[in-house]
């Protein structure tokens, strides 16, 4: 556990859990993916109006590139779901050859890597 009490973690809102959980994930990633990866956080993710140039709603959290391909992480805390935005990016990034994977938990995000091929220094333990 990480200290914080069962109820307090409950009345979180959502992105404040998801907020939460992309700092743990980066943590994570920057520990376990090989040399010659990279991984970095989209802004835009928070219910908040991003207005940047070129921003597309439904972009995912963050974005791994390994082996020439890009591989996105889209966080969910438990109990989110996909937005209509969302599911549609998801499907044309997709269709363009990247790969997508809806992140709940640590376990999702080992599971997602290993499916993709890449070599993990690190374990979900």
């Amino acid at each position: 556990m990480d200290g914080t009490d069962i109820a307090t973690r409950a009345r979180a809102k959502p992105v404040q859990r998801e907020r939460a959980f992309q700092g743990r994930v980066s943590c994570f990633l920057a520990l376990a993916l090989p040399r010659d990866a990279i991984h970095f956080a989209i802004p835009g993710g928070d219910r908040e109006r991003t207005v940047a140039p070129g921003y597309i709603a439904g972009t995912p959290d963050m974005q791994i590139v390994w082996n020439g391909r890009a591989h996105f992480l889209e966080l969910k805390a438990e109990g989110g779901r996909l937005s209509p935005a969302q599911v549609g990016l998801h499907a044309e990034l997709l269709r363009c050859g990247a790969k997508v994977a809806v992140i709940r938990c640590f376990e999702d995000v080992e599971a997602a890597c290993r499916s993709w091929g890449i070599p993990l220094k690190a374990r979900v333990t």
